[in-house]
């Protein structure tokens, strides 16, 4: 174990004759301490005593053997020489080992030799353990870049002991953010002496991705096995600056709004904007500007964001200024661009596209170009673009194209990205970003499919990263009454290789499942679903495992309660033959007191991760209930929330209120106040934990020439057939709506297709759309209980101001017949066919069903039921025959079918016989 570090004097003898006697009745050598304790890298101190027992002096040699690794630094004479009858010390310093293993025992031993005989003597020392673990982020504050939906932070993992660390780190961001690749909770074991670049990537929801972020944060608990820390990271966004093919901000109208939010822990939060439009010329001059400082007084943090823009925009060219800046924590970001934008139209089918913009106070620029080729159902985009930043010393190229083509039955998309940047403190980075979508319907319109395939890859000086997902749907109409069949495939691959890591992944989820009416305004759907999971890193133990399960939804609904109960429950199985039952629960219901009052409520209950996760988590009991009461006046609203969540290792658990209250004046002031309250854990009271505010003021000058609009679906169930949604019809969740410009939208060339759902109030809402033609194609993604959508499925609008469209479903009647056809019996016409005649059904609204008979004569069509209609037999036959009971009225208000014949006979011949 051990190995000699240092010999001293390689000879010894006796100045007077003991060759006859034994060593240990001359010498005794001791070591003055023993069983010391010191730290890893560090001197340890002892003293050799050496005893002279015999009556003449002695000249020895002496060695010393320490620990491997470890390093003598005691210079030891040559010789020693002892007289008789005393004893001599000897100090000794050891630099102990880094490496050096905690709580194990070391031996020092010390070797005296004289006449070819030796004394050996040994002392023991043992490590003490060291702890020293933490998270060191590169910064406290970072901020999105406009039109930036994720950002990277870069933290070190750092144990500086001589032990090995278990620790578990939690992230925990406010709910503006999202982790990506990122769990919430990860345990990580760290060898001594070891640190470990990582990244946090965070990115932003999307309904916060056009608003200013309002003290965001995360919360970072790092817990190992003897301490606990805590540390606040604070997120925030540098507003409008403009980037290559970026769309500029777009606000309607005119407003002045000032809001200052309060809470127990010391927290501050006042924000001051204004934003509006207004015509100018040809075109329409916009201007925003908003002001933020966010105050703590746990930590005294200070911070500022704010930005400011103007700009005028007309049909095909923008040009103006944008700058914004966050401040605070010793830093200070900021941006001010100029930029301006061109688009030139060449033919029918071509567009050209310009773009630049150029720093204010440094020496940043970009440019881009694009092209855009549309011709019969097929769109090419074609743009590259140029960055230089002059301040970190980047330069960056991109390269985007997307190739769309739209037919009757299928519509397919296929979308690459390519990205270098070039920097001088991180190096080159490369990333290629590739998205193939595919849809279509089938066996007349039941079958529907959809594909996606998107593959990321992004590689640099320290790492390569690759994600690559798949997920193909299926949905088939099994019959009218709403029985439906759907298949879900989903996969997923990601890896990671640094110089220090590896790891990857592959899941996989198999979903089918089947949707049925069970009764009149209640449907139900069911299915089983299998994940799988495969996970291996060099850093960490491999997992692989699968669990499966089954699951159930019940929906029921009339005029004034929509409720809906879910169970799954399913069996989780890892490699290493652990396996745990999970299930959870959850039910919601809506239900309108009256026609101004709604009470909502939600529980949920169990593991609260559903199958699709291969991971567990204690039981968790979760309620929201909530009520809001329409007030006198116009718009003015009052709410009240009450929101419980209680863990499974909780004796108990806070209870949280919010009343709010909304008021709106004649001349559109508004006014918006919230007081939440909170009861402390194990106790019944409640204390006051924040106040919100809000003041503003809506300005809405009239402006024919709008460049932007709004614009809103409404689907709904016409139950009276007027086509009007009244206020006693139901509104529809659950279609699912595609928004695509038209060839020749200018404004709108930035946008390729927006797909949204209907929410619970049946509405889709588009805001602040460039103005111009779009066409929308809409379909139910659940069941509508025997509801049809009688229109065309897909239509083109032209969107010049703010509009609403109003969709009916309508219940289903048919109408069937047949044509009798009476000949003369002196006819010369010869023969005539019964097929191919069409037969119209016309409302009182003016909309047209018609249908063409068959070889027999014989005709169906189908229509929205509780309507009367006036059906009108096409006259091919001319003036020599009768239509009987052509264009009469036919009510189907009263039954799902009806039948009406038409009889044609022949106008008989007057024949003469003359003499």
């Amino acid at each position: 174990m051990s190995t000699i570090i240092g010999l001293l004097l390689l000879s010894c003898f006796l100045s007077t004759n003991i060759y006859g006697q034994e060593a240990n009745e001359l010498l005794a050598i001791s070591w003055v301490k023993e069983g010391q304790s010191v730290k890893s890298g560090k001197f340890l101190f002892n003293v050799i005593r050496i005893e002279n027992k015999s009556q003449s002096p002695l000249s020895l040699s002496l060695q010393l053997a320490a620990p491997e690794g470890s390093r003598l630094v005691t210079q030891v004479p040559d010789s020693l020489q002892i007289a008789a009858g005393t004893t001599k010390s000897v100090p000794v310093r050891l630099m102990t080992s880094k490496e050096s293993v905690v709580d194990f025992s070391y031996q020092l031993i010390a070797t005296a030799s004289c006449n070819n005989r030796r004394v050996e003597s040994s002392t023991s020392y043992t490590i003490e353990a060291e702890r020293n673990f933490k998270l060191v982020f590169d910064s406290r504050a970072y901020a999105f870049q406009p039109d930036q939906e994720t950002i990277e932070i870069g933290y070190t993992t750092q144990n500086e002991g001589n032990v090995p660390e278990h620790a578990t780190i939690r992230f925990h961001p406010s709910e503006e953010l999202a982790l990506v690749e990122t769990k919430q909770e990860n345990e990580i074991d760290i060898p001594a002496y070891t640190q470990w670049s990582q990244k946090l990537k965070l990115k932003l929801k999307s309904w916060y991705r056009n608003k200013p972020l309002e003290n965001s944060t995360v919360r970072v608990l790092v817990k190992n096995n003897e301490t606990e820390t805590e540390q606040l990271l604070y997120i925030s966004k540098l507003e409008n600056e403009y980037d290559n093919f970026s769309s500029s901000p777009k606000q309607a109208g005119n407003t002045v709004e000032y809001r200052m939010l309060a809470s127990e822990d010391g927290n501050i939060q006042s924000i001051a904007s204004a934003q509006g439009e207004t015509a100018l010329n040809e075109g329409k001059l916009i201007y925003g500007a908003h002001l933020s400082d966010f105050q703590s007084e746990i930590d005294s943090t200070f911070l500022t964001q704010n930005y400011f823009d103007l700009y005028y925009q007309t049909e095909h060219e923008s040009f103006g200024l944008g700058t914004s800046s966050v401040s605070g924590l010793n830093q200070l970001m900021k941006r001010n661009s100029l930029f301006a934008d061109k688009s030139v139209e060449i033919g029918s089918y071509n567009q050209i596209r310009l773009f630049g913009n150029k720093s204010i106070n440094r020496q940043d620029y970009g440019l881009a170009a694009g092209h855009q080729l549309t011709f019969s159902g097929l769109k090419t985009r074609t743009n590259i673009g140029y960055n230089q930043d002059r301040e970190t010393e980047a330069t960056t190229y991109q390269l985007d194209q997307t190739t769309e083509l739209r037919r009757q039955w299928i519509s397919a998309r296929y979308h690459i990205n390519y990205e270098n940047e070039n920097n001088k403190l991180d190096g080159q980075e490369q990333t290629f970003l590739q998205d193939i979508d595919l849809s279509g319907l089938y066996l007349d319109k039941k079958l529907q499919f959809t594909f996606n395939n998107r593959i990321a890859k992004t590689s640099s000086d320290l790492s390569n990263q690759f994600n690559s997902d798949t997920q193909l749907n299926l949905n088939y109409l099994i019959n009218q009454s709403g029985t439906a069949w759907s298949f879900l495939y989903s996969s997923g691959f990601q890896s990671t290789y640094t110089a220090d890591a590896s790891t990857w992944s592959r899941s996989r989820l198999y979903r089918s499942q089947f949707a049925f009416p069970i009764a009149a305004r209640m449907n139900m759907y069911s299915g089983l679903q299998l994940n799988t999971l495969d996970q291996s890193s060099n850093l960490t133990s491999d997992l692989k495992g699968n669990s499966y399960g089954a699951f159930s939804s019940v929906q029921y609904h009339t005029q004034k309660f929509r409720g809906r109960a879910y169970a799954e429950i399913g069996q989780m199985h890892l490699k290493d033959g652990n396996s745990k039952l999970q299930y959870y629960l959850s039910t919601n219901a809506d239900y309108s007191l009256s026609s101004q009052s709604q009470f909502s409520a939600n529980v949920r209950y169990g593991n609260l991760t559903t199958l699709k996760q291969l991971e567990t988590k204690s039981n968790q009991l979760e309620m929201r209930m909530g009520l809001t009461q329409a007030l006198p006046g116009h718009n003015n609203s009052f709410s009240l929330m009450a929101y419980y969540k209680k863990e499974a290792d909780q004796t108990s658990s806070p209870l949280s209120l919010k009343a709010g209250i909304d008021i709106w004046s004649k001349n559109n002031f508004n006014l918006n106040t919230s007081v939440s309250f909170k009861s402390k854990t194990g106790e019944h009271q409640f204390g006051l934990s924040a106040v919100e505010a809000k003041i503003s003021k809506h300005f809405n000058p009239k402006n024919n020439d709008k460049l932007y609009c709004d614009y809103q679906l409404l689907f709904f169930k016409d139950d009276n057939g007027n086509n009007i949604a009244d206020e006693n019809e139901e509104r529809i969740a659950g279609i699912k709506a595609i928004l695509t410009p038209e060839a020749g939208n200018n404004r709108a060339s930035r946008i390729t297709a927006l797909t949204l759902v209907s929410a619970q109030n049946g509405l889709i809402k588009y805001k602040n759309l460039p103005c111009g033609q779009y066409k929308i194609k809409y379909y139910p993604m659940v069941d509508l209980n025997g509801y049809y959508n009688f229109d065309e499925s897909e239509f083109s609008t032209p969107l010049r101001s703010d509009n609403m469209q109003q969709i009916a479903f309508s219940k289903a009647a048919k109408i069937v017949g047949s044509i009798t056809l009476t000949r003369s019996n002196f006819s010369s016409m010869g023969d005539i066919s019964v097929e191919n005649i069409r037969v119209t059904a016309t409302s009182k609204l003016g909309k047209t069903y018609s249908a063409l008979t068959d070889k027999f004569g014989n005709y169906m069509i189908y229509l929205p039921q509780n309507q009367t209609y006036t059906l009108t037999l096409n006259d091919i036959f001319g003036s020599k025959f009768q239509i009987k009971r052509n264009n009469s009225q036919v009510d189907c208000s009263q039954a799902t079918e009806v039948k009406f014949d038409f009889e044609v006979s022949e106008k008989k011949r007057n024949i003469n016989f003359g003499k």
